[in-house]
């Protein structure tokens, strides 16, 4: 039997399903982060081949995206249509099962009273359990992410004491995690991740 094995840029995926949605975007730079207002602070969720060709690429500040590439078309990201049409694709293998499920946060102005930054994590943690309350995945590992102003970007992570997908069990390791940074810097973006144990 013969064996087929496909290969999905996922990351040009998300490009491609915005020029399906507006063909007129076929061969120009197209770049989806934030809500598509470069002069906003946001990271590039994804770059077409010929915004990537100007050096953009995934996880870019998009101000940055757009000094590098003036002439690029900005979109807001939509995960609806994505979800959708990544469902379509999916319908041609074995189903997706994310290792971990996470939310983060890009702050228009940099924090940098400590409470507030404790106050925004358990905000997320509590978000991210919500998000996975229906799943029956224990969580084994908590993992927070700090990006300092300008863009250094440190994580933590707090293994749970025992595997359960409990929301307080969470928001405790998340600030445990939390407490592994240094506090006073100004921070620019949050994010909580809850891996799986399976």
């Amino acid at each position: 039997m013969t064996r087929w094995v496909l290969h999905v840029d996922l990351d040009q995926f998300i490009a491609a399903v915005e020029v399906l949605r507006h063909p007129e975007l076929r061969g120009r730079p197209v770049v989806v982060g934030g809500d598509g207002d470069p002069a906003k602070r946001g990271v590039v969720s994804t770059a077409s081949y010929e915004a990537r060709a100007f050096g953009v690429h995934s996880g870019l500040a998009l101000r940055t995206a757009r000094r590098r590439c003036p002439d690029a078309v900005f979109l807001p990201v939509d995960a609806g249509a994505y979800e959708a049409a990544s469902a379509e694709v999916m319908a041609d293998a074995a189903p997706y099962v994310p290792r971990s499920h996470g939310q983060e946060i890009t702050f228009q102005h940099d924090i940098t009273d400590w409470e507030q930054v404790r106050n925004e994590v358990t905000r997320l943690a509590r978000q991210v359990a919500a998000g996975i309350a229906g799943e029956q995945r224990p969580v084994r590992r908590v993992v927070v992410k700090v990006r300092y102003a300008p863009f250094i970007t440190r994580t933590h992570g707090q293994p749970l004491p025992a595997a359960t997908s409990d929301a307080a069990a969470i928001e405790r390791a998340a600030l445990a995690a939390l407490g592994r940074f240094t506090p006073g810097r100004p921070v620019r973006l949050l994010g909580v991740r809850a891996e799986f144990t399976r």
